[in-house]
């Protein structure tokens, strides 16, 4: 298990063996814990409610069985159902049902005892969130067949690491107890120097010797070695990846022998049972018992649970099923241990990537540093060099908000990179991090457009393919020039990629209504597509026929805001890759139904020759303008402030960036807009445009090439895992769109096909929020990497406790002061960046100051709560229709709650809703109900969907007008339709889905009363957590729950002196203040809580 520190590159292999071993015993959470937990509630009757069919099974174990069928009983009673409804419905629709069957589960609560146990520590903490995992799951049709033509690659098990992992550990400790214990072996360890050595190694440092080492020893010893270190090698936990398969095909063996036909209860049981033998589940059972301490903790606790429910899913569910029909299981295990080991395999290459080297480095050495921090002279004097007007990039995104001296620097500083680089930002919420990466975004467009404007013909930017790429002549490569300008956003969920990706295409983001690329695709993305429904060139909105890129037709598809181009999508989940699957099959006209091909319009070689001529010029004139800009900072320490005002009145003498501004500006230099020049700032977004325009030209006059490679990007959009040589297919489709998003999760299996260091630059978001291995592959595929995040936000979710995760990396003697659970990619990328600041006494990347989102008093309760006072506030003369205060709602409630909602506090949430759909239009879709705990916002959306429900035309409900009467079936679906659209649009989650997300208003139901530990997770010591949560409102905060309460615990503490505490009485007396619309001044509000 433990590490071999041989080699050149071994710190680099401990760092991944470290992680492999983590992610082994680590938990994926997703629907498998849901439907445990939903399970254990209805086995204990405590409630039926849940957002899954979870079915319970008959317990040998329990003599209550009346209500509980046996599974072949389930199966023929649910079909019979589906048959009288169908019946009774008169539908030729087929509903396809399946069932997911967990081969039993672990209890784990009594896990983290073992393992608290195996490594002489004990702690606080869980190991999960949850109190169950699945052992196993299998997948079987409505009948209870194995059906293999439903599932992608043959019938799916999926076999838990943690059960796996857990025996090994167990076996591992064993026989070091047993080695520590016999006399005869530490006798024969003390004969000869090299096998005491060895001996210690494995004793007391818990590593095992390497095959070097072994043929040092200069006695016959196979006997031993047999016995004791060779076995010890088979306990490694970096072996999973290769254990997995033949335990899972094995399993499949089994499976096949017992079931015969349709799965039946004494099936399931024998399964069950061939698992256990299959992970040597008994020696868990054999360790309590040699452990008397242990089993004393666990009590009757059971350790491992046969069979005990099943959970029935429809074929038509959204997240279960792909355009092709095939079924996938649900996550069990971690996303990454297979990704680390091809990332170890990589490094043993001699063409391995430097940037990953650099990354789980540690850090670069103290003279490659550079810091950007105005307190000293040599930070000022860095300042001074990065912000030189010959370091200014060419392109800028359109009509954006002009970046202050740190976002400058920040683009600057991407730009000076070079061939390859890594570089880390680390700003707050509201300081500008989405804003500058939108002007990285336009500069690398800007650059390919060079490269495409020394074309002589669009055809010119490919080459037939010459390595016959997977038996297909006919596929073109695009050349290398025009390579190296990939970007991929990368972050942890769909929704953080979405927000960013999401966001580039639409007019509001710069308000460019001059400017076109692809337009009805990009609306068509920004909906999500319909892979059942494509919509049509033309469509009738009111009567009329109206074009694809309406902005009414934009609106009746969904999307706010009328889009101009397709210059981002994002990927990770499949109906994202589907939706860009379509619109390369539309733009290479193998579908026209969403818009025109490449080739409808006639490629004019006068416009290509006059677009790349405008190019030019506009570049050549901002280069002219740069040099005045030079020309002036060079005069500007000899002749003073006059010559300045002379030759530059149309701009501000104080944005000149050298010494003589930081003598001028020492209150707030942060502010400052560098070399603000109005002419250069529209010329550089015109040659964005003519760039964008050339891109488009491009792909106009080289439809045929790309029309041709268009099978082949689709393909590898379905099928990425499988697709070798992807990297051919990523340029083309990069070429298309090319700004891309994907989770850590999918840019694992989009890249593990891609050759080293082949995507331009990898833009990694939130990046305080990702686990540090996480991101291994897709670093050793990138020639840049930039990360964007904050340190003081929300940390990496670890499953496992965090004693454990300090054991595990000191057992691979990894530097524990860097490598923790709180660890991010952040931390690591900090310490790899060239350029770093200081927030909070620690070195990070480039530091950003400027605070623009919220208002008072939540910008000064995250500045005072996070970040010492070190922001600086610049939201003044914003136009706010909010002109009220935030508030404390107290509402107080019994203790004897079993769980952690409170229903007072939903009632107050629910009544605050109401009020805004009564009263406020204006702040319709601009509220976010947030909750610390997933139950509460469980609970949330269920009594919000009650509410939309009784008041249903309160929230606007009308039945869409019709030529014919409507039948009570279709007024239903509308309902039901307008229900589902109105929970969309009013947000509810917990903290961690909102991460990078703003909204007006946000409601914060707490939850938790009289649960302490609870409490303590969500607002104890770490500030992250709260700091979140206020920083997603830009202009009021509502806090609902126990404030006496909260205010015990350290964050919390903070939120006192700033926010009015309004009892419930008073609230339902005066909702009008709470909803934060009064006109009283905010000043007098900001009141000290009494009592």
């Amino acid at each position: 298990m433990f590490d071999r520190f041989l080699g050149k590159d071994n710190h680099y292999k401990s760092i991944l063996n470290a992680w492999t071993t983590l992610e082994v015993l680590s938990l994926a959470q997703g629907k498998w814990q849901d439907a445990c937990k939903q399970a254990e509630k209805q086995a204990e009757k405590q409630s039926n409610k849940g957002d899954l069919d979870v079915i319970l099974l008959p317990d040998k174990s329990n003599d209550n069985q009346n209500n509980k069928q046996k599974l072949e009983d389930i199966f023929e009673k649910r079909k019979a159902e589906q048959e009288e409804k169908k019946e009774k419905e008169k539908t030729t629709e087929e509903k396809s049902v399946y069932y997911r069957i967990p081969l039993g589960t672990l209890d784990l609560d009594s896990i983290n005892r073992i393992l608290e146990c195996i490594y002489k520590e004990e702690g606080e903490n869980r190991l999960f969130s949850y109190n169950s995992c699945v052992l196993a799951e299998i997948i079987v049709d409505e009948n209870g067949h194995i059906d293999n033509t439903q599932f992608p690659q043959g019938f799916p098990i999926v076999i838990s690491s943690l059960a796996w992992g857990l025996v090994k550990l167990i076996q591992y400790n064993k026989v070091i107890k047993k080695l520590s214990k016999n006399a005869a072996l530490w006798k024969l360890a003390r004969i000869g120097t090299n096998l005491a050595k060895i001996f210690q190694q494995i004793v007391i440092q818990k590593r095992f010797p390497g095959e070097k080492e072994c043929k040092e020893i200069k006695y016959d010893s196979s006997l031993l070695w047999k016995k004791y270190v060779t076995r010890m090698s088979n306990f490694s936990l970096e072996t999973w990846d290769k254990e997995k398969k033949s335990l899972e095909s094995a399993l499949k063996n089994k499976m096949h022998n017992i079931v015969k036909g349709r799965l039946t209860q004494d099936n399931l049981n024998t399964l069950y049972e061939s698992i256990r033998r299959f992970l040597d589940l008994d020696e868990i059972e054999h360790f309590i018992k040699e452990e008397p301490k242990l089993e004393q903790k666990l009590g009757e606790s059971k350790l491992i649970k046969p069979p005990y429910f099943i959970v029935a899913m429809s074929a038509s569910h959204e997240d279960n099923e792909t355009d092709t029909g095939e079924i996938y299981p649900w996550m069990i295990n971690s996303f990454y241990s297979d990704v680390i080991t091809r990332t170890k395999n990589a490094l043993q290459d001699k063409n391995a990537s430097p940037l990953l080297k650099a990354y789980l480095k540690q850090g670069i050495s103290a003279s490659e540093r550079k810091p950007l921090c105005i307190e000293e002279k040599e930070g000022r004097d860095n300042l001074i060099k990065l912000l030189a007007p010959t370091k200014m990039p060419l392109g800028k995104w359109p009509d954006s908000q002009p970046l202050n001296l740190m976002q400058q620097a920040t683009v600057n500083a991407v730009r000076e990179m070079g061939d390859t680089g890594m570089l880390s930002v680390n700003g707050p919420p509201g300081t500008g991090k989405t804003t500058l990466l939108n002007d990285v975004i336009a500069d690398i467009i800007v650059r390919r457009a060079e490269v495409i404007s020394n074309l002589n013909n669009p055809s010119d930017a490919f080459t037939k393919n010459q390595d016959n790429l997977e038996g297909n002549s006919d596929f073109y490569r695009l050349i290398d020039s025009l390579k190296g300008f990939e970007m991929l956003i990368v972050a942890n969920s769909n929704e953080a990629v979405e927000n960013i990706t999401k966001k580039l295409p639409l007019m509001q983001s710069h308000c460019c209504c001059d400017l076109e690329y692809l337009r009805e695709y990009a609306e068509y993305m920004i909906k999500g597509g319909n892979p059942k429904k494509k919509p049509n060139l033309k469509e009738k909105v009111n009567g009329e026929k109206k074009d694809c890129n309406d902005s009414s037709l934009a609106k009746k598809n969904g999307t706010k805001e009328e889009c101009w181009g397709l210059i981002s999508a994002p990927l990770g989940k499949r109906e994202n890759r589907q939706c860009v699957a379509e619109i390369i099959e539309s733009l290479c006209g193998f579908d026209k139904s969403i818009g025109e091909p490449l080739n409808k319009k006639k490629f004019s070689t006068d416009a290509w020759e006059k677009a790349k001529s405008n190019f030019k010029g506009i570049k050549e004139l901002i280069e002219y303008e740069i040099k005045g800009q030079t020309f002036l900072n060079g005069l500007h320490g000899a002749n003073g402030a006059k010559l300045e005002a002379d030759l530059y009145k149309p701009n501000n003498p104080n944005s000149f960036i050298n010494d003589a501004f930081f003598n001028r500006n020492k209150e707030h230099p942060y502010k400052t807009i560098p070399w603000e020049n109005k002419k250069i700032s529209r010329l550089r977004e015109q040659l964005f445009k003519e760039a964008v325009h050339l891109h488009y030209l491009l792909l106009n006059g080289a439809s045929s090439e790309i029309k041709k490679n268009g099978k082949e990007i689709i393909s590898f959009l379905k099928k990425s895992n499988s697709i070798k040589n992807a990297e051919e297919r990523l340029a083309c489709l990069f070429l298309i769109i090319p700004v891309l998003s994907t989770t850590f999760a999918s840019a694992a299996n989009i890249l593990r096909n891609t050759k080293t260091a082949f995507l331009g630059y990898l833009l990694i978001d939130e990046a305080g929020q990702g686990n540090p291995q996480s991101v291994v592959e897709a670093i050793s595929k990138a020639k840049h990497v930039i990360s964007l995040g904050d340190p003081m936000q929300l940390e990496p979710i670890v499953t496992i406790p965090s004693n454990l995760v300090k054991l595990i990396y000191k057992s691979y003697h990894i530097d524990e002061s860097i490598f923790k659970d709180t660890t991010s990619i952040q931390t690591l990328m900090d310490r790899a960046s060239p350029y770093f600041g200081r927030i909070n006494g620690q070195e990070v990347g480039i530091p950003l100051f400027v605070h623009k989102r919220c208002k008072n008093p939540i910008f000064k309760i995250s500045n005072k709560l996070a970040y010492e006072d070190k922001m600086i506030f610049d939201r003044e003369g914003k136009d706010d229709k909010l002109q009220g205060h935030s508030v404390w709602v107290d509402v107080k409630t019994d203790y004897n709650l079993k769980s952690k909602v409170c229903d007072a506090e939903i009632e107050m949430a629910m009544s605050l809703i109401k009020e805004i759909y009564l009263q406020y239009n204006e702040l319709r879709g601009h509220v976010f109900i947030l909750t610390p705990f997933r139950e509460v916002a469980t609970e949330l959306r269920r009594q919000l969907k009650a509410l939309i429900s009784g008041e249903i035309a309160l929230f606007g409900f009308k039945l869409q007008p019709s030529s014919h009467p409507i039948s009570e079936k279709e007024r239903q679906k509308q309902f039901k339709q307008f229900i589902d659209k109105t929970l969309k649009s009013i947000n509810i989650g917990t903290v961690h889905k909102f991460q990078g997300k703003e909204s007006r208003l946000v409601i914060f139901v707490l939850g938790a009363q009289g649960k302490k530990e609870a409490q303590k997770w969500a607002g104890g010591k770490k500030v992250n957590f709260l700091n979140v949560a206020l920083t997603r409102a830009k202009e009021a905060i509502c806090i609902i729950g126990n404030c006496n309460e909260w205010i015990q615990h350290e964050s919390f503490s903070f939120v006192k002196p700033f926010l009015t505490k309004w009892h419930k009485d008073q609230v339902v007396a005066d909702k009008e203040r709470i909803i934060v619309l009064s006109t009283r001044d905010p000043q007098n509000t900001m009141k000290t809580i009494k009592g």
